[in-house]
């Protein structure tokens, strides 16, 4: 009797760690219509688009002008740990040119909501947005790098993207050379 007792418990034991693991997984995701990078840990992202301030998609190859917002819609279907009823988002942008300078680099870009928190609801959409208004080089391009991550939880993802503006699309495999 002690023994099927014994076993039970290392069954249900079993179960509970599969399920940790499960949460836990590492993914890589491309978005090829946005060359869209992503590396999650613990989240589930079902996709990445890039919109303008009106929220339609950015024309193909990330082709922009300067001035334009782009903004990053991720689209996180699970791994969120609520506390209270609310998640406790955290995020940040860093934006570099071609040639490794870096133009912008954001803290938290959700410190403000640290106390109330948001909705599970509408943590699963996160939007980010850059804009880049002026170039000294006309030929450069940038890399948005981005953080996700859940202050309550260890899932967590990061991802880049790169932007190319109207009259200085390099040829694509340069990009393959920079790492964000």
């Amino acid at each position: 009797m002690r023994w099927f007792l014994f076993a039970g418990c290392m069954i249900i034991s079993l179960i509970s760690f599969g399920q940790a693991d499960k949460d836990q997984r590492t993914y890589m995701d491309y978005f090829p219509n946005y060359d869209i990078r992503i590396k999650s840990t613990g989240f589930l992202v079902s996709n990445a688009v890039l919109e303008n301030e009106r929220e339609l998609p950015i024309s193909a190859g990330n082709v922009v002008k300067l001035g334009d917002v782009v903004r990053l819609k991720l689209i996180i279907d699970h791994g969120w740990k609520t506390r209270d009823g609310k998640v406790h988002v955290g995020g940040k942008e860093i934006i570099r040119l071609d040639d490794g300078s870096e133009v912008l680099r954001s803290d938290d870009l959700f410190a403000s909501m640290d106390q109330a928190g948001v909705s599970l609801t509408d943590a699963e959409i996160i939007t980010m947005s850059a804009q880049i208004t002026e170039l000294l080089d006309k030929k450069r391009y940038a890399i948005v790098s981005f953080q996700v991550w859940d202050k309550d939880s260890d899932a967590h993802l990061s991802g880049y993207f790169p932007l190319y503006f109207q009259g200085t699309e390099p040829a694509k495999k340069q990009l393959a050379k920079i790492k964000p």
